[in-house]
């Protein structure tokens, strides 16, 4: 199992590549925001929210096969649309 830093590390190695085709901001939410702030606490999966201009100008499936295509083959996305 990879260390907390080094997750973090390939989150932020992911969202450099994804700002090369789309400005993107993201927020840590979750259990790594979690231990980000010093809370112990387990957990196996990283949750965000995020504003992209892909997703608000054309839509979340060109959002994803964008995501597809820059994150690493052992990670998996799960989109989930609120509205």
């Amino acid at each position: 199992m990879k260390s907390i830093e080094d997750t973090l590390r390939i989150i932020d190695d992911i969202v450099k590549s994804i700002n090369r085709y789309d400005r993107l901001n993201i927020v840590l939410v979750g259990g790594y925001a979690s231990i980000a702030h010093g809370v112990e606490r387990t957990t196996s999966d990283v949750d965000f929210c995020i504003f992209s201009e892909v997703i608000y100008k054309k839509n979340t499936a060109d959002f994803v096969a964008l995501l597809k295509k820059v994150i690493p083959a052992n990670f998996g996305s799960v989109p989930l649309q609120l509205f």
